[in-house]
């Protein structure tokens, strides 16, 4: 027991040196949530509209301008509509969905992120001359504005120039310069990498089906050049396909085969949005000009809890290995890649063995007539 108390007090006596030492250090590093932020109480859960835009220019740099001399601009606005991110007003494909994970990548993070203590300062209340030397002015800048759901700015942000050729003081510096709109404080958040495009390539969302879902796929009805198959299965999780419809006389289902072709077709993305798809007669009309009114390569896939998904593959494009195409979840006209009409491809005989009516015994073959007779004579 005296032992326990000696050891007790030796712990103590060194639990007292150990705590000051930590405090002490406490006081020369900054915690990263201490931290702080340019848009202090930034929460990208309550944003519900994304505008980006910046002076427009041409392949030269030059300053494209309009009416009255004045430069145009190029303008990007992504917005929610039911929860999910879409293209907003003012694209050519409004509605489009849009990936979260490249709005967070590309903007929400950021705008969280960006400091705003004094090592992030570089230029208190800059000069019209150093705001365009850091390339934030109405004419140089990207201007990233963010609202809630009420449409009230939240965080109103310019983007400037890259520092990684830019010097502060005698120290190479790196990330990129940024300001408040309405402030001339010049910040430089030190993030290497931050490209924002107009492209909207850089945003859409390209997967139909989710990845999750390809494995609860009951059924699939294939339509090509060879006809319609279907394969189904009484419960996502069973191993074996069965055949529904199909070529007659063949045996077992090659089970490897159908698995592969059925993950290949359910797994279809999306190269480019064309255009929303029209309404009324327009709509019958734009798809058949697009081979899609009644397309030779079709698949209608069902998911266990019921939903359906149906791909259309149509026409070719003239200049590109795209296909036109269309998928029941989504109003557009879209294009698919050259490799999503691949596995259309294909004659359904492939996917069975031979039926045992077709491989005949080798007893019952019909003897050779010219073949040497056992005493060799001919």
């Amino acid at each position: 027991m005296r032992t326990n108390l000696i050891l007790a007090g030796i712990a103590a006596a060194l639990a007292v040196p150990t705590y000051c030492t930590i405090e002490a250090e406490r006081a020369t590093f900054t915690v990263y949530d201490d931290v702080p932020r340019l848009f202090d109480g930034f929460n990208p859960e309550t944003i519900a509209r994304i505008d980006i835009h910046q002076v427009k220019r041409d392949d030269k740099g030059e300053i494209v301008k309009g009416r009255n001399d004045k430069p145009e601009s190029e303008m990007l606005r992504l917005q929610k509509a039911g929860g999910n991110w879409v293209m907003g007003q003012g694209s050519k494909i409004v509605g489009a969905p849009v990936k979260e994970d490249s709005v967070v990548t590309h903007v929400l993070q950021h705008m969280e992120q960006i400091r705003r203590d004094e090592d992030a300062l570089i230029e208190v209340n800059a000069s019209d001359e150093k705001l365009e030397e850091f390339e934030l002015t109405e004419e140089t800048g990207m201007f990233i504005e963010c609202y809630d759901a009420q449409n009230r700015p939240v965080a109103m942000l310019v983007k400037g120039k890259s520092a990684h050729d830019a010097k502060a003081g005698q120290s190479a510096v790196r990330g990129h310069f940024v300001r408040v709109k309405d402030r001339k404080d010049v910040i430089l958040y030190e993030q290497d990498y931050w490209k924002v495009l107009f492209d909207n390539n850089q945003w859409i969302e390209r997967v139909v089906i989710p990845r999750e879902d390809v494995a609860k796929i009951v059924s699939m009805r294939i339509k090509n050049a060879h006809g319609e198959t279907e394969f189904y299965k009484d419960k996502a999780a069973d191993v074996a396909w069965k055949l529904k419809e199909g070529p007659e006389g063949v045996g077992a289902v090659r089970q490897q085969e159908v698995n592969a072709k059925i993950s290949q077709i359910a797994r279809a993305t999306v190269m480019q949005y064309l255009q929303p798809l029209p309404r009324g007669p327009r709509a019958a009309m734009t798809l058949q000009q697009l081979g899609l009114s009644a397309p030779e390569n079709s698949a209608v896939i069902k998911l266990e809890d019921g939903t359906e998904h149906t791909i259309s593959i149509g026409s070719k494009m003239t200049d590109k290995n795209e296909h036109h195409a269309q998928f029941s979840k989504l109003p557009f006209v879209v294009t698919v890649a050259d490799w999503v009409k691949k596995p259309f491809e294909f004659d359904p005989l492939d996917l069975f063995d031979p039926s045992a009516e077709s491989v005949q015994p080798k007893d019952d073959q019909p003897k050779d007539d010219k073949a040497p007779k056992e005493d060799g004579n001919k």
